[in-house]
């Protein structure tokens, strides 16, 4: 702590005063913060009487002024204080204390001129309020202003809105034009080529019917001259002909008759086919509505009287004897006994036995996929830790890698200053995040959140590069990642992306004429015509060779 004194005599109207400063000063500049709400000091705002219209002059004076009883208390408050650097203590006294310095005054006439300073504020409290007044009504009058110049804008922006719909509109009309028109000359050139092709085929049939015509003269002059030679063999024929003909419509005749007695003698017997199906398929009902009899029959015997009974019923039936008195009264016994012996033990089950067969086959199946299920569970535990074993240890050493390059390349893309990659949790490295610190030349050591957008482009760079290193990828597209980096550090940009381009093929989109210039190969997107694109493509390398 440097301690500083100085005394300075000077002349008054009332006489002499003399003033005298005593300052401790603490090491750093003074703190611009707000004044901390848990000081316990009583404000000497609230001791004074203040007129309303001068409150917030006097507060802005004084908000930070506090009463202590002496300079030994104020002394003894600081030297606790940490946070309260921009308080003012005064004491009784008169004296003036602060965290960075210690003013005592000794005069007379204090009062007269605290009356002064009082209408001096006062004055001033006018003055501002005065100006305040003027700033209002500027403000005002600039809002108005503003209010019609955005109105202004509003507008030309829709008449500029306007001219662009009619632009888009004319290109629109435009392009249907002409493609109205490469229609019409296509349609045209089709009518030529189809013109040219019937004259073609005209003047072809022309010619065939030229020669049809000729041969037909001859044909008919060789017709002449054999007409009479060949008349008389041709009625020969023709007699001949007309026998085969009468013929063959009497065998017609005779066969048609007996189509017609055999289709008759067919109908008779599909008339006879179906009654025969009808009458069978009354017996196969019949059969149905016995067997159904009998089945009900079987049953109500079994549970009146018994399998054993039903048995021998059917025994008989077969042998075609009946049962004799003796044995009907001795079923009928045995059939009381068993019902008694229901109703004393209750109602029973009779499918009880085969569910506990079914539940006892179910327990089993299940115990065995339970047994099959921890035995695949205790497999993927022991699967699951060998994977995290093996992806830690690959995870930590490719990171501890990719950390050394970035702190070699962070220098190198800033010109300086260090880097340095983290894990937030190192405890937990498979599901933590990660932090990237960054300290460019000139600048303490801080996170990329507070870095400018530039800087931030660098380390992502960085970053990026640090794992192509450490795991080279044949290709890599940057997306305008030079747009926020100025001259020097697009150049260091560009001299690392030049030398990884050895390995890796590089595929960037840019704007910007420096990165052109390194590239092997440039590729351009331009819009001739409204609503076509074109691919330009330039070799860098040809088009040297051949300026050379």
């Amino acid at each position: 702590m440097a301690q500083h004194f100085s005394e300075v005599e000077q002349e008054s109207e009332g006489g002499q005063s003399r003033f005298g400063g005593l300052g401790f000063f603490k090491s750093g500049a003074p703190s611009q913060g707000a004044v901390e709400s848990t000081c316990t000091l009583p404000r000497l705002l609230d001791r004074l009487q203040v007129a309303e219209s001068c409150r917030l002059a006097a507060e802005h004076l004084l908000g930070n002024v506090r009463l202590v009883g002496s300079s030994q208390e104020a002394f003894t408050f600081f030297a606790g204080e940490t946070t309260s650097s921009d308080l003012v203590l005064v004491t009784p006294a008169g004296e003036v204390i602060t965290a960075f310095s210690f003013q005592a005054f000794c005069h007379e006439g204090g009062a007269v001129q605290l009356k002064s300073k009082a209408a001096e504020l006062e004055e001033s409290c006018h003055r501002h309020e005065q100006g305040e007044a003027e700033i209002n009504r500027a403000r005002e009058e600039l809002s108005s202003q503003i209010r019609e110049l955005e109105k202004e804008e509003s507008e030309l922006r829709q008449q500029e809105q306007l001219r662009q719909a009619e632009v888009r509109q004319l290109g629109n009309a435009l392009g249907e034009i002409r493609g109205g028109l490469k229609a019409e000359q296509e349609g045209l050139r089709r009518m030529e080529d189809d013109i040219a092709k019937v004259s073609a085929q005209i003047e072809d049939a022309r010619r065939r019917i030229e020669a049809y015509s000729v041969e037909e003269a001859k044909i008919e002059d060789e017709v002449a001259a054999m007409r009479p030679e060949q008349e008389e063999e041709l009625q020969q024929e023709i007699a001949r002909l007309s026998k085969e003909y009468q013929q063959l419509d009497e065998l017609r005749k005779a066969g048609r008759e007996k189509l017609s007695s055999c289709a008759e003698a067919l109908q008779k017997t599909r008339v006879e086919l179906d009654k025969l199906r009808e009458r069978l398929s009354g017996l196969h009902l019949d059969r149905q509505k016995l067997e159904l009899e009998r089945d009900s029959l079987v049953e109500r015997i079994q549970s009146e009287y018994g399998e054993e009974a039903c048995a021998l019923i059917q025994a008989k039936a077969v042998e075609g004897a009946s049962i004799s008195p003796a044995e009907r009264e001795r079923f009928h016994e045995e059939v009381r006994r068993l019902k008694a012996r229901i109703l004393r033990e209750g109602d029973v089950d009779p499918d009880s036995i085969s569910r506990l067969e079914e539940e006892q086959a179910r327990l089993d199946d299940l115990v065995r996929q339970k047994e099959d299920l921890e035995e695949a569970s205790l497999t993927l535990k022991r699967t699951i830790e060998k994977l995290s074993e093996t992806s830690l240890r690959r995870f930590m050493a490719t990171f501890e890698a990719v950390r050394a390059n970035f702190a070699n390349l962070v220098p190198r893309l800033f010109g300086g200053g260090r880097g340095a990659l983290a894990l937030v949790d190192p405890q937990n490295p498979l599901e933590t995040g990660l932090e990237i610190i960054a300290r460019p030349p000139g600048k303490k050591l801080r996170s990329i959140e507070l870095l400018s957008g530039g800087e931030k482009a660098l380390c992502a760079a960085a970053l990026i590069f640090a794992m192509f290193l450490e795991r080279p990828s044949p290709l890599c597209v940057l997306d305008e990642v030079d747009a926020p980096l100025d001259d020097a550090n697009l150049v260091r940009f560009l001299g690392l992306v030049k030398e990884l381009s050895a390995k890796t093929q590089f595929i960037m989109v840019t704007h910007n004429k420096q990165s052109m210039a390194i590239s092997d190969n440039l590729i351009g997107i331009t819009m001739q015509e409204p609503g076509a694109s074109k691919v330009l493509s330039v070799s860098l390398q040809e088009a040297c060779a051949q300026v050379a």
